[in-house]
């Protein structure tokens, strides 16, 4: 007990002491870190398909539906505006740089495994795009000049698609 003979209570997350004003079992820290998932919610179909397709706005959704968190509470999770939230679930905006990505993946607790490289549909359409994807994984968003017909340049080209290989 403390000194107003009320006893305190600590958060059920951490064990800090809570203030008589916080109504929840959990200190604001502990309500803002992002909730445990089940392991099966991005491995379902949908989920799958919303990952490969890098839509962000069905993986918050889905995320959101699971926890129960609020958009303002997911908008908090990367640092941006609840509005920015609201228009990725409903479509009006998407994110095409891997970066980007991969922040929402990592804040909504998507293993890095299951984020592919490009979006579906967007697969490597010429040579330009391979040199391009072999600068790093964010090559994508690179624009790389277009090889030359040099015979050493496309030797360089193969070898390194063989490294990148093994």
């Amino acid at each position: 007990m403390d000194m107003r003979g009320a006893s305190s209570r600590s958060c059920s997350g951490c064990g800090t002491d809570l203030s008589r004003y916080n109504p929840s079992g959990l200190c604001a820290s502990c309500r803002r870190s992002s909730p445990k998932l089940s392991a099966n919610l991005w491995a379902s179909d949908a989920m799958r398909e919303a990952l490969g397709r890098w839509d962000v706005g069905a993986l918050v959704l889905a995320y959101r539906r699971h926890t129960g968190v609020s958009q303002s509470a997911v908008a908090a999770l990367v640092s941006i505006d609840q509005a920015e939230v609201s228009r990725l679930e409903r479509g009006r905006k998407t994110v095409r740089d891997r970066r980007q990505v991969m922040t929402w993946t990592r804040a909504l607790g998507v293993p890095d495994a299951m984020v592919p490289d490009l979006p579906i549909g967007e697969a490597i359409k010429g040579p330009e795009s391979v040199i391009a994807s072999l600068a790093g994984p964010h090559a994508y968003a690179i624009n790389a000049p277009a090889p030359s017909s040099n015979l050493e340049d496309l030797d360089l080209l193969v070898i390194k698609l063989q490294q990148r290989d093994n």
